[in-house]
């Protein structure tokens, strides 16, 4: 069978083949116009967390901001608590357990506590973060770790990227004291175990417990 088309005779093979590459053409325009959006949302993400970073400063915390350590310390141990954490004794004896091991530790070169303060005046301490070196026991070949102790980031600054700079600052420090790895412990129930594996931690050994 021959068709008239423009002037021209195609053949129904050849009107075939033109109607298949028109489809794909609109399929491909289609999906450029996909990926185009899908890459304008994840530049503005991208950006929207860089401008948060602009607005940010990360600081070694000082003995005179115990109190509020003490404070965001107390608060990461309650929502722990609705994640099948211990429970924190929320009363003198707890804080002052508390207070006096940060003030222990936190001039020890071997220890950090680290703080995101928005640039905006006044300003405010919106995150913290506790690490230390740790040391193999002497039966086990010599090897220095960093060890994540705490992070708690303010509810109302939080998936703006605060713990994640929190956390790179944590990993150069680290760097800069020759340790190897570093590692954290995270409840099984808890939402920070996607923020953890996007940034490379992987399982390690599970604690496993029952009642008795």
């Amino acid at each position: 069978m021959i068709l008239r088309d423009g002037g021209k005779h195609l053949t129904s093979k050849q009107r075939i083949y033109r109607t298949l590459i028109t489809l794909l053409e609109r399929i491909y325009f289609r999906l450029w116009c996909i990926q185009s959006i899908s890459a304008t949302a994840q530049y503005k993400r991208y950006t929207d967390i860089c401008e948060v970073n602009l607005d940010m400063q990360i600081r070694k915390l000082s003995h005179h901001e115990i109190e509020l350590i003490v404070e965001y310390l107390q608060a990461m141990l309650d929502e722990m608590a609705s994640f099948g954490g211990h429970r924190f004794q929320n009363s003198n004896a707890g804080s002052t357990w508390l207070r006096d091991c940060i003030q222990s530790q936190i001039n020890s070169p071997d220890h950090l506590f680290l703080g995101v303060e928005l640039d905006a005046a006044p300003s405010q301490l919106i995150g913290i973060l506790e690490a230390s070196i740790a040391h193999l026991p002497p039966v086990f070949l010599p090897k220095l770790s960093l060890h994540i102790h705490a992070i708690y980031v303010v509810p109302t600054h939080r998936r703006s990227g605060v713990a994640r700079s929190l956390i790179e600052a944590a990993f150069q420090w680290g760097r800069d004291k020759n340790c190897t790895e570093v590692d954290l412990d995270v409840l099984q129930n808890s939402p920070a175990k996607s923020l953890y594996e996007g940034l490379g931690f992987e399982a390690f050994q599970i604690e496993m417990r029952r009642k008795l």
